[in-house]
């Protein structure tokens, strides 16, 4: 639903229709959340689930969650050791003494902070760049904990989509 509603907001000219489907995503969200917390039980993931449930404290949390997102940024670039699940014992948890934490973090910062001031342009790389953070957003533990931790499976087609408008004149058919 984030990225139907960036999508409007991006490509569409009138921006008061974009605010009513923003309205209505609400009041579904609201109405299901209220559905299921009535009859649904809660999923509570266990330390199998994901790696972060045996975090001591929120801020080592929070900075695993930053590595394992500076951790699918790298896979993004350089797809190698892909495994399906990066959940329990695979990344070890680390606090914000660790410097690649903090390099995640000034790269993610840095690429929303770009967006958000590119964002008058709408250029394919802006809508690509936003894509890939707000799928990620969904995925990235920060908010809330899900049961997996790997998730680049929605990212990445825009990835390699917009890859290809880096090398326009290879992909011209002759």
């Amino acid at each position: 639903m984030p990225v139907l509603v960036s999508l409007l907001w991006l490509f569409h000219p009138i921006h008061t229709e974009v605010v009513a489907n923003i309205k209505s995503a609400a009041i579904y969200f609201l109405t299901r959340q209220h559905v299921l917390a009535t009859y649904a039980t809660p999923f509570v993931p266990t330390v199998s689930d994901n790696l972060l449930m045996a975090a001591p404290d929120i801020p080592t949390r929070w900075a695993t969650a930053v590595l394992l997102l500076g951790k699918y940024l790298l896979l993004l670039l350089v797809p190698y050791q892909l495994v399906s699940d990066y959940s329990f014992n695979q990344i070890p948890l680390t606090g914000w003494t660790n410097p690649l934490v903090w390099l995640s973090f000034l790269v993610y910062s840095g690429a929303l902070i770009w967006a958000f001031k590119n964002i008058k342009k709408k250029s394919m790389i802006v809508f690509g760049l936003l894509f890939y953070l707000i799928t990620m957003s969904i995925y990235c533990n920060l908010c809330y904990l899900i049961g997996k931790t790997a998730h680049l499976n929605q990212p990445s087609p825009v990835y390699f989509d917009h890859l290809s408008l880096l090398f326009p004149d290879t992909l011209r058919w002759s």
